[in-house]
């Protein structure tokens, strides 16, 4: 078992180091982070993400957004959508963290302090 866990390791980091110099996609762009990342992330925390989309990308669709529960709490849930940003030829992936500060502390104690599954 632990082979498969090293061999993904190993993986991951030829993959991300071939990826990363390809044609300078590696550098860091402050404007792509704030005008694009930033509004999908953003728009992860919404339950219609499509009217974010729309309002952010004239040419983007919503692939499928999924909600579910993430920890002991009832009352919490995980979120996150797929999408694609047709005029920037990008597949999307987003995401949200915690929705409350009650929150993070259960999904930091469950992660530190608990046998992992």
């Amino acid at each position: 078992m632990h082979f498969f866990r090293y061999a993904a390791y190993v993986f991951f980091i030829i993959v991300s180091g071939k990826c990363s110099n390809a044609r300078g996609y590696g550098e860091y762009s402050d404007s792509i982070a704030r005008y694009k990342f930033f509004p999908l992330a953003a728009a992860a925390y919404s339950s219609s993400p499509q009217h974010c989309l729309e309002n952010k990308y004239h040419n983007a669709s919503l692939g499928k957004y999924y909600s579910g529960k993430c920890d002991p709490d009832p009352n919490d849930s995980c979120a996150g959508f797929t999408a694609v940003l047709h005029d920037d030829k990008a597949i999307v992936l987003s995401f949200r963290g915690t929705m409350r500060f009650m929150q993070l502390v259960e999904e930091a104690d469950l992660s530190a302090f608990h046998e992992k599954v």
